[in-house]
């Protein structure tokens, strides 16, 4: 099998764990796919963005063709996974397979919409394309394996690093790609009216602009496709294709960013954009689990759970002053049976909540509000909060 991102799965101690392989982190070159320069005017207009102002128009966009057929689906993991250098929650949910050792080609991709394929990348061993179905709605596509249909004559003639642009027409259902011998493929919606409410600033995420308006994918599919996809999801609250914003204006919870690091853009240099992101999140399936996702965490790249929600992070304020939190071990687990879920026991069950060993603590971090929209932080691994008496010179500010 020719293992494609991120796989999460089950280890000894009932711990969950995340591997991070080729192509598991986004690619901010090549996800806009020969788009011009990002502006700093905001928002983006998307039909720019993408389309280079070519767009054509249609007032009411809705999916009537499943991204993939249900059947061939293990599960579908909602929008805002946060893992290895995805640190703040993802605007993109996770299609997988029903095998992960299918032949290569064994499984077709298909556009849900009428629309224009508006650009190609590539980044070995798999492509990133993005369509327009109108000038304000556009879906993200990456970890294809092979391009087809309308495309098929471009497969294996664009370079790593050097998107191609061109306006292609596809229909509704028609086959885009084809994959196999891999875990998914990533899928999401961008719909330029909406503005998410949930990012205090909205502007830090200029580097990418269609994050804003990422939205649930399944208030755009028509019946019966709807239903057929919703039976393979994992998340069962609502939204039910997930949430990415969690920032509370004047509290602790949500995604912060290193001061002084434009942002989502991040910081220049070899740790990578991700390396000056920092997340307080609900987990995507369970959101009453509140994850701390860290770059670097005892030198590795950590999404951690929180042991005792006391103070609740979307309380905190400056008022509550130092936070003090352990963060422990934590899986996933089937509810009505105990049994953990990941890897080998993938499959689209309802009952999939967190479970946290408060016996196992990794470490403990410290948090403070210092203004509304300013966070002291730093993180200590191996300690438990009372061997943690205050700040030290190892921490860092940051700001949203």
């Amino acid at each position: 099998m020719r293992s494609k991102r991120a796989l999460m799965m089950v280890v000894p101690g009932g711990l969950l764990a995340t591997c991070s392989l080729p192509g598991c982190g986004p690619f901010l070159e090549l996800i806009g796919l020969g788009q011009p320069e990002a502006s700093s005017e905001y928002p983006q207009d998307l039909s720019q963005f993408f389309s280079r102002g070519e767009c054509i128009e249609r007032p009411d966009v809705r999916f009537t063709a499943a991204p993939a057929d249900p059947d061939d689906l293990s599960h579908i993991y909602p929008l805002g996974q946060m893992t290895g250098s995805h640190v703040t929650p993802t605007d993109h949910q996770y299609y997988y397979w029903a095998s992960l050792d299918a032949p290569l080609e064994r499984y077709s991709i298909h556009s849900p919409a009428d629309g224009v394929i508006v650009g190609i990348g590539y980044q070995p061993p798999d492509y990133r394309i993005v369509i327009e179905h109108s000038c304000n709605v556009y879906t993200i596509w990456t970890h294809l394996e092979r391009l087809a249909g309308p495309m098929e004559r471009l497969h294996g003639t664009i370079s790593s690093g050097r998107p191609h642009y061109e306006r292609i027409p596809v229909t509704a259902g028609e086959i885009i790609g084809f994959d196999g011998g891999t875990a998914g493929f990533d899928f999401s919606v961008h719909d330029a009216r909406v503005i998410l409410p949930g990012f205090v600033r909205p502007e830090t995420y200029a580097a990418e602009p269609w994050k804003v308006h990422t939205v649930d994918s399944y208030d755009v599919f028509d019946e019966p496709v709807r239903s057929r996809l919703l039976a393979k999801n994992v998340r069962q609250v609502e939204p039910l294709g997930g949430k990415i914003d969690h920032d509370v204006p004047g509290r602790l919870i949500g995604n912060w960013f290193a001061e002084g690091t434009d942002g989502y853009a991040g910081a220049a240099g070899p740790g990578g954009y991700w390396s000056t992101h920092l997340a307080i999140a609900p987990d995507p399936i369970d959101p009453r689990a509140i994850i701390v996702s860290m770059p670097s965490f005892g030198g590795h790249r950590e999404q951690v759970a929180i042991g005792d929600l006391d103070p609740h992070p979307a309380d905190v304020s400056v008022a509550t002053g130092l936070v003090k939190y352990e963060l422990v071990g934590w899986a996933y687990v089937r509810e009505s049976t105990g049994e953990h879920w990941g890897a080998s026991t993938w499959a689209a069950y309802d009952d999939i909540v967190v479970e946290v060993y408060t016996q196992h603590v990794d470490g403990t971090v410290l948090f403070q509000l210092l203004a509304d929209h300013r966070l002291k932080f730093e993180a200590f691994p191996g300690l438990r909060a009372s061997a943690v008496s205050g700040f030290t010179s190892g921490a860092r500010i940051y700001a949203r």
